[in-house]
């Protein structure tokens, strides 16, 4: 069939189906199923405007209860971010003190020291740097000698040894 006789077909079926759904709308039957219908409609529509409305006010209280949590809960975490806040600014107050006042100490003490060492005369800090470095080098030669004689006792020890074996 070609597309113009579908076409046509196509338009005549429309046409009588409309022609009978107005003649049947029109006749006793079609006006009472129109009545009932729109009697239906306005039914589901007043149940949907309820149905809806009550939803609306679920999602309003909701959201209320919600807000008013959240604003809870952000007050909340304020008053402990505050808190913390002001714990650590003290501790970090009180550790720059404690730090002022041992660099003070320390600045005080290092006064002091500069200040007998520049009361001493030079013969006694010479003095006090050769017996300083007479007491090293004491302390080196006691070292060398103790480690000789260890040397020396290992080796006695050995040929003491080494004797008894060929003499056995």
């Amino acid at each position: 069939m070609k597309n113009s006789t579908k076409v046509l077909i196509g338009f005549l079926v429309g046409t009588a189906s409309g022609i009978a759904a107005g003649f049947y709308l029109n006749s006793e039957e079609g006006r009472q199923k129109r009545k009932e219908l729109s009697q239906d409609l306005a039914k589901m529509e007043k149940r949907l405007e309820a149905k809806t409305r009550e939803q609306y006010e679920q999602l309003s209280e909701k959201y209320s209860e919600l807000s008013e949590k959240s604003k809870a809960s952000f007050a909340d975490l304020k008053e402990k971010s505050k808190t913390q806040f002001e714990e650590l600014s003290s501790k970090a107050k009180e550790a720059s003190s404690k730090a002022k006042t041992a660099m003070s100490s320390a600045a005080e003490s290092t006064k002091e020291k500069v200040k007998n060492l520049r009361s001493k005369d030079q013969g006694e800090i010479l003095a006090d740097a050769a017996e300083s470095k007479s007491n090293e080098t004491v302390e080196k030669v006691k070292d060398t000698l103790k480690r000789g004689m260890e040397k020396a006792k290992k080796r006695t020890t050995r040929k003491s040894n080494d004797l008894d074996g060929t003499i056995a």
